[in-house]
C-alpha cells in the first residue's frame, strides 16, 4: 500500500535553481522513501507518517492512537532507525551510480 506524501512540484520547478534532472531525481528518491515507509511494521508506519508526513505532534499522534506518549515516541524512535537501515545503502548506491 503506497503512502502519500506531499511533493509538490509546482513548488521545485518555480525554483529556477532546479534543473529537470534535479526534480526527476527528486521524484526518484520520494518513491524510494515511500516505499521503506512502507515496509515498515504498521505501528512503526503509522507514526512515522502522522509525525513526518501529516505533521502532527507527539501528543496529536498518542491521542489519535490512543496510546501513551512514551509509546508514541518511542515507535517513532525505531521507525527512524529502521528507516536508516532500509534507505542509507539506497541512496548510498544512488550517490555512487552518478
Amino acid at each position: 500500500q503506497a503512502i502519500p506524501i506531499p511533493f509538490d512540484e509546482t513548488t521545485v520547478a518555480a525554483d529556477q535553481r532546479f534543473s529537470p534532472e534535479s526534480i526527476s531525481e527528486a521524484k526518484d528518491i520520494k518513491q524510494i522513501v515511500e516505499e521503506a515507509v512502507a515496509s515498515l511494521p504498521w505501528e512503526y508506519r503509522t507514526a512515522i507518517v502522522l509525525r513526518h508526513f501529516q505533521d502532527l505532534s507527539y501528543k496529536e499522534i498518542a491521542s489519535t492512537l490512543e496510546l501513551p506518549l512514551n509509546t508514541v515516541k518511542t515507535r517513532i524512535r525505531w521507525g527512524r532507525l529502521m528507516l536508516r537501515e532500509i534507505l542509507d545503502p539506497l541512496l548510498e548506491q544512488r550517490s555512487d551510480d552518478r
